[in-house]
């Protein structure tokens, strides 16, 4: 497609209507990719997302646990006092960056729970990687803090790294009652110190 094409493409066809076409076509594209290939040149998990694929549409966890998680069965919370939305997450509240909206964190939340189900290949906690009481956590990165949320009770320290100064109201509504045992840092951590950086 030259490039005049594809901007009146881009003006043309919706936003939302260009990512379903887009997902389709990679969906058949990875399909017929692994159905062209000789059998014993598949591997397992190739394989299991293929069969996946066949039935779903792409997703960023293409496996049968990510239909566990519909965003529709979170529940979102309001706190009049803060003003902000927020979801329970293992009995403890973590906020959202303010203009987020309830469909819109339904969503986010909905994914952050695919991320972290136990079968998730992205999954931070595993049996070799266990934070105990004595541990001192680097949450670079943070966003919302889930996985900070997470082990909030069982490490001696968090630091949470986070350049986005959207989420910094956030972190802070959520840690409050840790605030004596995490530390929120709003800089990109990097391997320079100076008023937007910090080193490790």
């Amino acid at each position: 497609m030259n490039r005049i094409l594809f901007q009146l493409y881009r003006i043309i066809v919706p936003k939302p209507l260009r990512t379903i076409i887009l997902k389709k076509n990679l969906r058949l594209k990875i399909i017929y990719h692994f159905a062209s290939l000789p059998g014993n040149e598949v591997k397992s998990e190739q394989k299991e997302v293929v069969e996946y694929l066949k039935k779903n549409p792409v997703s960023i966890f293409p496996y049968t646990f990510s239909n566990n998680y519909s965003p529709g069965q979170v529940s979102v919370f309001f706190d009049p006092q803060l003003k902000m939305r927020y979801v329970f997450h293992e009995g403890h509240r973590l906020y959202f960056r303010r203009g987020w909206g309830t469909a819109r964190i339904q969503r986010a939340w909905s994914d952050l729970l695919r991320e972290q189900d136990p079968s998730s290949p992205h999954r931070y906690l595993t049996d070799s990687f266990k934070p105990g009481k004595d541990d001192i956590i680097a949450d670079i990165g943070a966003a919302e803090g889930n996985f900070s949320l997470t082990i909030i009770e069982q490490v001696k320290k968090i630091y949470l790294f986070e350049n986005d100064r959207r989420w910094i109201e956030a972190l802070k509504a959520t840690f409050a009652p840790w605030k004596d045992k995490v530390e929120i840092v709003n800089k990109f951590v990097s391997d320079k110190d100076d008023s937007t950086h910090v080193s490790i």
